[in-house]
C-alpha cells in the first residue's frame, strides 16, 4: 500500500534496551546544550530506567531536554509500565515532540492538534505536533499556537521524516532561535530528507539555508 511497516527483532532485550542508570555519563549531559531522547527507549527495562535519569540529570543542571514520543504500539495497546515512563519522560522535557494524528492523541485523549498539544503541555513545555505535508505546531507553555507549513518538495521516501525534523528544530533552538524559527527549520530539515532516498538523507548547513531562503 506504500506505508510503511516496523519490523523489531528480536521482540525484547534487544542490544538498544541494555543500557543502564549507572552507564550515563552525568558530567556530560551537565555539559550539553541539548539532551534529547526518544519514546522508544522507553519500552523495556533497563533502558527504560537509564533514559529517565538522564533527564533527571538535565533537569537539575538546568539544561534544556526534549523527547520524540516516537511510540510503537501493537494493535493500539498503550501497556501500563511502558505508559508510564512514556508520561514521566514527557513532565521531565522541556520540549515534546510527535505525530499529530498518530502519537500524540495518546497522551491527550483528543485528535484535534491544538487543543491535543494544550493538554499535554499543561502549561509548562512547548508541544510540537508534527502534521507531515502540513507542515508543523508548535503550542508553548503560554499557550501561543504557531504553524509553518511545510516546504514543497518531490517526496521519494518519508521513513527518517520525523528524526530529520527534530534534528533541524533542535539545532535551531540550540542556536537562539525563536520557536517560530525553529519549526521553520525542522520542516526545511524533514522535506529535504523526505526528498531523497533512505531514512538519513540529512542536508549540509548549505542546503539547509538554501531550502530557507525560499520562504
Amino acid at each position: 500500500t506504500g506505508e510503511r511497516f516496523f519490523g523489531i527483532y528480536p521482540a525484547h532485550n534487544a542490544a538498544g534496551m541494555q543500557l543502564r542508570a549507572e552507564q550515563i555519563n552525568e558530567a556530560s549531559i551537565r555539559e550539553s546544550l541539548w539532551l534529547h531522547v526518544s519514546g522508544f527507549s522507553l519500552l523495556e527495562s533497563p533502558t527504560r530506567e537509564a533514559v529517565l535519569h538522564a533527564l533527571r540529570v538535565a533537569r537539575a543542571a538546568g539544561v534544556p531536554s526534549s523527547i520524540d514520543l516516537n511510540l510503537r504500539l501493537e494493535t493500539d495497546v498503550f501497556p501500563e509500565p511502558y505508559r508510564e515512563a512514556v508520561f514521566a519522560a514527557v513532565k521531565l522535557s522541556d520540549v515534546v515532540l510527535g505525530a499529530a494524528d498518530e502519537e500524540l492523541p495518546y497522551l491527550s485523549g483528543v485528535k484535534n492538534p491544538i487543543e491535543s498539544g494544550r493538554i499535554i503541555s499543561g502549561g509548562k513545555r512547548t508541544v510540537i505536533p508534527r502534521l507531515g505535508a502540513e507542515g508543523s505546531l508548535a503550542i508553548t507553555p503560554t499557550g501561543e499556537v504557531h504553524h509553518v507549513p511545510a516546504f514543497k518538495v518531490d517526496v521519494v521516501d518519508t521513513i527518517g521524516a520525523g528524526d530529520a525534523f527534530n534534528g533541524g528544530f533542535i539545532a535551531a533552538m540550540v542556536e537562539g532561535h525563536g520557536v517560530f524559527e525553529a519549526l521553520r527549520w525542522g520542516n526545511a530539515v524533514g522535506a529535504i530528507n523526505v526528498s531523497r532516498e533512505g531514512a538519513r538523507g540529512l542536508p549540509t548547513r548549505a542546503e539547509l539555508d538554501e531550502m530557507l531562503s525560499r520562504g
